[in-house]
This record gives C-alpha cells, sequence and structure tokens, in this order.
C-alpha cells in the first residue's frame, strides 16, 4: 500500500503515540510546525515529520524543557547537544541528591515517631545511650516563650539550616540537673545532633552512659513525669549527672500542645 503523504493532525499524532494538543502546542512553540496548510486551513505532516518528533521526544525524555527544545531546533549540531546533555546529567545528579536527602529526612522523622509511640508513656527506664555530638544554642538573657518564640530558638533554627550536618529534628533542650527537685530550672541551650564533630564553639558531648528515660504526653503530665524519675534514683541509689537532656519528639503531630510527646533524659553519674 502506498504511504499517504499528507497526514492530518489527528492521523500524525496517531503515529507519533501523541495527542493533537501536544502536536498544537509544539505548532504555537514553534518546535515542531506542520508540513504545510492546506487550502481548506487544516494542518498536514509529512511522514517523515515523525522523526523530527522522534528527537523532541528524545529531549523531553532528558528533562529538557520546550524552551531548550526549540533552541535545538533552530541550533541543531553535535556541540549544542553535548553541552545540553552535560547539563541535564549535572542537573539529574542535583535532583538524586536532593531525592536521597528527602528521603534520609523522613527516614529520621519515622525513626523518631516510631521511637516515640512505642515506648511506654509516663513510665520511667534506664538506658544505655552513646556518646552524641550536639550543636547547641544558648539562651540569652531575658529570654522567655511570653510573646512568641525566644530569640535563641530562631537563632537555633537559622544555625541548623546553615549546616546539613545537623538534624533539626527533634529539637532538644538542655537543662541543669539539680533545679529539677526544687521546681523547674531554666534552659541552658537548645540543641540538635550533629553528625559529626564540628568546627563551632556551641557544641557539647552528650556522654554515652546510663540514663533514666521518662516520655511523657502533653506538658501538664510533666511534673508527674519527673517525680517519676527522681523517685527511682532515689529508690535505686542512683546519682544524677549534671545535665537533663529534653528532646520535643512529635510536637508536630496535631495543633494542641497536648498530643505532643516529650522525652527527659537524666544523666546518671
Amino acid at each position: 500500500m502506498k504511504q499517504k503523504s499528507n497526514l492530518t493532525t489527528a492521523e500524525f499524532a496517531r503515529l507519533c503515540g501523541t495527542t493533537k494538543d501536544t502536536l498544537f502546542l509544539y505548532d504555537r512553540k514553534g518546535i515542531l510546525k506542520p508540513d504545510h496548510i492546506g487550502d481548506n486551513g487544516y494542518r498536514y505532516y509529512s511522514p517523515y515529520q515523525v522523526f523530527d518528533f522522534d528527537v523532541i521526544h528524545m529531549l523531553k525524555q532528558t528533562g529538557s524543557s520546550l524552551k531548550e527544545i526549540q533552541a535545538c531546533r533552530e541550533g541543531q549540531n553535535p556541540a549544542f547537544f553535548q553541552k545540553l546533555f552535560e547539563q541535564k546529567i549535572a542537573d539529574c545528579d542535583t535532583q538524586m541528591l536532593e531525592l536521597i536527602r528527602s528521603r534520609q529526612q523522613a527516614e529520621r522523622l519515622l525513626a523518631v515517631l516510631d521511637y516515640a509511640t512505642s515506648r511506654p508513656i509516663g513510665v520511667p527506664e534506664v538506658l544505655h545511650l552513646p556518646e552524641q555530638t550536639l550543636l547547641t544554642t544558648p539562651f540569652l538573657p531575658g529570654d522567655n516563650w511570653d510573646s512568641g518564640p525566644p530569640q535563641a530558638f530562631l537563632d537555633h533554627l537559622a544555625a541548623c539550616e546553615a549546616n546539613p550536618a545537623v538534624h533539626k529534628e527533634p529539637i532538644g533542650v538542655i537543662y541543669p540537673s539539680d533545679g529539677f527537685r526544687d521546681g523547674f530550672p531554666d534552659e541552658l541551650c537548645f540543641f540538635a545532633a550533629a553528625e559529626r564533630w564540628l568546627e563551632s564553639e556551641h557544641l557539647h558531648l552528650k556522654p554515652a552512659g546510663r540514663y533514666i528515660s521518662v516520655l511523657f504526653q502533653g506538658w501538664n503530665t510533666a511534673r508527674d513525669a519527673i517525680d517519676k524519675v527522681l523517685a527511682l534514683a532515689d529508690s535505686e541509689g542512683y546519682r544524677l549527672g549534671p545535665y537533663v537532656y529534653e528532646f520535643d519528639l512529635v510536637d508536630y503531630m496535631g495543633p494542641e500542645s497536648g498530643q505532643s510527646i516529650i522525652e527527659f533524659q537524666f544523666s546518671l553519674l
């Protein structure tokens, strides 16, 4: 059978495995125009234009924009394609790195959520925990939460964002342990876990060793959880270390503060 020399837009679209709307778009953008316009005003394509469409499809598969494809069509030569493909490879490498980081962030958040929801609430436990390097942001004189986040909290978030080796979640706070028997001591600093030792004057080494850990849900239950930790320490003859570490594990789970899950880790000597 003799091949048709003129194909309507619908026929050419079927031949290329695309849609008429896509061909209309390519026509408007000057990427792939019909072979000619008939006296009836209809667009007609040559069967040989399937090779042009295949080049466009190939470029789209590399992630090229319509503007880049148009530039290729206008200045089609090996050097132009080489430069474009090298750029697309670099773009893909960047996107893959971003995807890896996104996955790692999701994995960290899932691990925190699993930890928070698998532990008993309000029951102190003695845990043997590994050493951690913490990037800290000291509280400033006058810092409080009365009128919104204190400056130290904002500085802490900025420091975390500026250092890719630091994991902002969960946000932590360090307290002196000797103030918990008489009330609730003032915060010393915010902290975030770092993957490695950093060049910073605001580093704190949380030592490996034993800790009394307790999880509580909502700050209205904090005092009861603390008293249980102190009672366990007294009954077992444990000596508290100098610091208590607070981990705000799942503050993001809901708008109500009662839904948050917080952990206190009391260091032991």
